[in-house]
């Protein structure tokens, strides 16, 4: 049985890859990949062989197994549209919990649907049916992409991603790793305090600080897992991570709609995150993780206490990132529940926020979501310094189910021939 892959966003490309792991995997499956737009590189580095995207090479696969795309091509709808005139099974995997008929939507408006959609949880599938999808074509196989979480549960993983990115990055006093930050078509605009944008082993502020000289580690005093930032007595003391998940908000067609974007967010956090550190006496380290699709420059402003540098995927595995952080905060993206399930304290802040939270994790209260101005600060102090605030979210972070199995349940899907399973 030959079976075609085709993916164009990341989040697309990374809810495949375990699928794609699982099927080759299968005696008698040959598998052909095709990729465009951020998909590319994602697939290309985890090794598979991509190819350009040819429509036409879906009328000698046996089975069709796609992404979702915001992109304006959207080949994911051309293939699927080729593969229903072939007579061929196709599924559709969900990534995200929002706009889901965009990604079904073609150039002219028609509604494009494969023979089977996998989509994350009940949640969704009742979202789903509630804007007009065919319930029968929807299967609740969970987040394959999710499966991957397992691989850095354990402290020993937490310790040697932490190790890893540090070293990358220089702040263990190495030599920065060579395209461990976006490479972008300008400079970026950083401020003139502790702001860097790390190339080629040099920042813009100078060398880079070791995460050591920013907050030392006592000496014979480790981290085991799940342990947090110091408090304000200072007990506890190792090197702290931050880790902001940006998203391409600006660039979305209905990005007005959300009553905030981007650039918006992480000015309010990083003003945020400066005045709680300052107010404590302590300083970090912020990684802002870009979007694969972010093209719009980001601004750093000047800060006291933080030292920012701005990364991308070619650093690796973004849940190495993820690992390797003591605390995440973002808007909505995946990235943050995915860090709920590794155990990670997170704030989702989106001010002003004028549509449905989609973040699963804020409504299951896994992570703290923040609405306004005013109320930031204060939820990054406590969730960072309360010591009674720490120890619930610990004890409720580590209570929370383990995904897995989602890899299998999409191949099965797509492998079987007599319908949607659900």
């Amino acid at each position: 049985m030959k079976v075609l892959a085709l993916a164009g966003d990341a989040g697309g490309a990374r809810a495949l890859s375990p699928v794609l792991k699982r099927l080759t995997s299968q005696p008698g499956i040959t598998l052909q990949v095709q990729a465009y737009a951020a998909a590319v590189e994602i697939w290309r580095r985890e090794g598979w062989p991509v190819a350009p995207v040819d429509v036409s090479a879906v009328a000698s696969c046996d089975r069709l197994l796609l992404g979702t795309s915001w992109q304006p091509e959207q080949w994911e709808l051309e293939a699927i549209a080729a593969a229903r005139q072939a007579g061929i099974r196709s599924v559709s995997v969900l990534d995200s919990w929002v706009n889901y008929r965009v990604r079904f939507h073609n150039r002219w408006g028609e509604f494009v649907l494969p023979d089977a959609i996998a989509v994350m949880d009940e949640s969704a599938r009742t979202e789903m049916v509630g804007e007009g999808f065919p319930t029968e074509q929807l299967a609740v196989t969970g987040h394959p992409g999710f499966d991957e979480l397992e691989r850095f549960h354990s402290s020993e993983a937490q310790a040697a991603a932490r190790k890893k990115v540090t070293q990358a990055l220089g702040l263990d006093g190495s030599q920065t790793a060579q395209g461990a930050v976006l490479p972008h078509p300008s400079p970026l605009p950083l401020g003139e305090g502790t702001a860097t944008h790390v190339r080629r082993g040099t920042t813009r502020a100078g060398s880079a600080p070791t995460l050591d000289t920013i907050l030392p580690l006592p000496a014979g005093e480790g981290r085991g897992e799940g342990e947090r930032p110091p408090n304000a007595e200072g007990a506890n003391l190792h090197p702290l991570l931050l880790l902001f998940a940006s998203q391409p908000i600006s660039q979305m067609a209905d990005g007005a709609s959300w009553g905030f974007d981007e650039h918006l967010v992480l000015s309010d956090i990083i003003a945020a995150l400066d005045a709680t550190l300052r107010g404590q006496g302590q300083q970090a380290v912020l990684l802002v993780k870009r979007h694969p699709r972010e093209m719009s420059e980001l601004t750093l402003p000047k800060t006291a206490a933080l030292s920012t540098h701005v990364v991308d995927d070619s650093l690796g595995d973004y849940r190495e990132l993820v690992a390797a952080s003591d605390f995440v905060l973002g808007m909505n993206s995946n990235l943050l529940l995915e860090a709920c399930l590794l155990g990670k304290p997170v704030v989702s802040y989106q001010p002003g926020l004028l549509r449905p939270d989609p973040l699963p994790s804020n409504r299951l209260g896994w992570s703290r979501a923040v609405t306004t101005r005013d109320a930031l600060a204060p939820a990054v102090a406590e969730e960072i310094f309360d010591d009674s605030r720490r120890r619930s979210r610990k004890e409720l972070l580590r209570s929370l189910p383990r995904p897995s199995g989602a890899a299998e349940r999409v191949m099965r899907l797509l492998l079987d021939s007599h319908g949607c399973n659900s």
